[in-house]
């Protein structure tokens, strides 16, 4: 199952809005493929809110 995530409201201003594909999730990382190719791993608790996109292709 392919999964996208938009980052929402993140400590960091740069990640706001930040869309990708989750490439691993853990309790407390996320890593995400990005749309320029770079994989970023975040912990979970640098944003407050994520917004998850199933089954997209």
């Amino acid at each position: 199952m392919v999964v996208r995530v938009e980052l929402i409201d993140c400590r960091n201003s740069n990640m706001n809005g930040l869309r990708g594909l989750v490439v691993n999730h853990t309790e407390d990382t996320i890593s995400l493929l990005t749309e320029t190719g770079r994989v970023l791993t975040i912990p979970i608790d640098s944003c407050r809110y994520y917004v998850w996109f199933e089954n997209c292709t």
